[in-house]
């Protein structure tokens, strides 16, 4: 008698990470993880609800390892500035309006844009972050959320943001039947004193959060670090025990050799931003350098505002196709490894990579099916090249997190999108005039 699961994938081609390619494959899920996957033949269960996956690839869920999803309020805002413009001159003068329904809002907007689009994780920092939680919540999506904190400008040096982050962590990790959890989320180098930052390593420490921390995205506010600090700024935090495999170092356009084997000794991970790095013209990161001196890579999309998507499956031949022009090298950074770092290396970033992040037994199911029944997919040659260099998130069939259905035809099959949408839109202006900014 065949065994009965809650959800049966049949017939589809399984892409993971680990474990290779299977044609004509299928996945059994029960209680959110998956139970078994193998070729149709040798399938031996029944599922309560069954998915008929004939021409679609099976794909671990993505991570995206760095945003700031309420600022899909700002998407198309502030275009063709540079970084210090574009955050002084825009960005902090409208988020200085922000109210708590903004976030909301902007947050849920950004849910089911990654949900859509194939994230079923994603690392995001921001303000207001209850609000972000209940979008969370709401949407069935997985998060590791932070409440950003800045010092510079501050009387206290930014102790008490920094009290509230640490409130926000410990109030909400675990929320969302386990799908939220929580982070500590200096801002960055430039706006983060070292004094302040060896609280957050001892408070990360003390609570097993992880940090998320912008670091070297520009070289003029890095070389300002190095003058204020005296010295190489990671050697610094070396000193205070900031570098550990709790940490998550965002950007790290501007590092050196010594920097990344630093890095790699420590276990510290990098969250690779491609598109908003090129964007801003901040440069390119050394990724391929990285990798070889042993750093855990991910890939982030950024916030909408830098990057003007959540469309990670789509920024991933970006994160490829960049690395190969910067080095020379048609050879630098496989479709394998691109897709690896754009799931199984993105959960080990964040620590839950026993959890999610391949399809694998005894994982947590967050997989998406990647409907290939379209021309320019194409004859299929290999299937993480087609996924990496032709697919994007108009592609994205089916979102399955924590075992649940939550996308089905491409469509959030809970959720209005429209409302939000609509709701979005609203709040989005409504900020712009508070800010004395038209739309």
């Amino acid at each position: 008698m065949n065994e009965v699961v809650d959800i049966l994938i049949r017939d589809c081609l399984i892409a993971t990470i680990n474990h290779g390619v299977v044609n004509r494959g299928f996945i059994a899920i029960s209680n959110g993880r998956i139970v078994d996957f193998g070729r149709v033949e040798d399938c031996r269960y029944h599922g309560e609800t069954v998915v008929e996956a004939r021409g679609m690839a099976a794909v671990p869920g993505l991570v995206n390892l760095h945003t700031h999803s309420p600022m899909t309020l700002l998407r198309g805002v502030a275009e063709d500035l540079p970084l210090d413009r574009w955050l002084k001159e825009v960005v902090w003068p409208i988020e200085a309006n922000l109210k708590p329904e903004d976030v909301y809002w902007g947050a849920k907007l950004a849910c089911i844009e990654m949900l859509k689009s194939g994230v079923t994780c994603f690392n995001d920092m921001y303000f207001y972050m209850d609000m972000v939680v209940k979008a969370v919540e709401e949407t069935g999506i997985r998060a590791v959320l932070s409440h950003g904190v800045i010092g510079a400008g501050k009387p206290d040096g930014g102790l008490k943001d920094l009290e509230e982050g640490l409130r926000f962590a410990l109030e909400n990790r675990g929320r969302g039947n386990g799908r939220i959890l929580t982070a500590l989320g200096p801002h960055a180098e430039y706006t983060v004193h070292p004094e302040l930052l060896a609280k957050v390593s001892e408070y990360s420490e003390k609570y097993s959060l992880p940090i998320h921390f912008h670091y070297a995205e520009s070289r003029e506010l890095l070389e300002e670090t190095w003058g204020k600090i005296g010295g190489s700024p990671l050697k610094r935090y070396d000193e205070i025990k900031l570098l550990n495999n709790r940490l998550i170092l965002v950007h790290c356009i501007y590092l050196e050799v010594e920097d990344m084997e630093l890095l790699a000794r420590r276990g510290v991970s990098v969250a690779y931003n491609p598109v908003s790095n090129a964007k801003l013209a901040q440069g390119i990161a050394r990724v391929k350098e990285m990798v070889k001196y042993g750093v855990n890579v991910g890939i982030g999309t950024d916030g909408p505002a830098s990057n003007n998507t959540l469309d990670l499956l789509r920024d991933l031949r970006f994160a490829s196709i960049i690395q190969k022009a910067k080095y020379l090298d048609p050879t630098a950074l496989s479709s394998l490894e691109i897709l690896k770092m754009a799931t199984l290396n993105g959960a080990k970033a964040l620590g839950i990579d026993n959890d999610i992040g391949d399809i694998e037994r005894g994982k947590r199911a967050d997989i998406i099916l990647v409907d290939m029944k379209s021309p320019y997919l194409h004859p299929i040659h290999n299937i993480y090249s087609t996924l990496v260099y032709s697919t994007c998130g108009l592609n994205i069939d089916t979102v399955i997190v924590d075992g649940e259905i939550l996308v089905k035809n491409g469509k959030c099959i809970y959720l209005n999108e429209e409302e939000i949408m609509e709701k979005a839109d609203e709040r989005a202006l409504d900020l712009l005039e508070r800010s004395g900014i038209k739309g």
